[in-house]
């Protein structure tokens, strides 16, 4: 494409869980997000979930067509569960090893 700038972006709403931008595009470009990429990512152009493009090896970016539009990144953590159960097995493991030095 054409460098540089390809329209304008307002921030309406930015914090770790989501963010959300109004995108104001004269050609078709993307939206690059400052963000490490990561498979809980997931974008939406205009309330249509949009594939997320890795951007700078560790960054992502969407694509956004010409026109106004609502880009919205919401982060879901996929494996909390078991994340939550190996610290459990962990600390079991740590208390059961430590009563049998006794």
């Amino acid at each position: 494409g054409v460098p540089g700038p390809a329209g304008t972006v307002d921030v309406v709403h930015f914090e770790e869980s989501g963010r959300v931008f109004d995108v104001v595009a004269q050609r078709e470009g993307l939206l690059a997000i400052s963000t490490t990429l990561d498979p809980g990512w997931h974008a939406w152009l205009d309330g249509r979930p949009v594939e997320i493009l890795a951007a700078d090896l560790a960054y992502f970016a969407v694509r956004v067509p010409a026109g106004s539009h609502r880009v919205i990144l919401t982060y879901e953590v996929k494996y909390w569960s078991l994340w939550v159960g190996m610290l459990v097995v962990g600390i079991l493991l740590t208390v059961a090893l430590g009563h049998g030095k006794r």
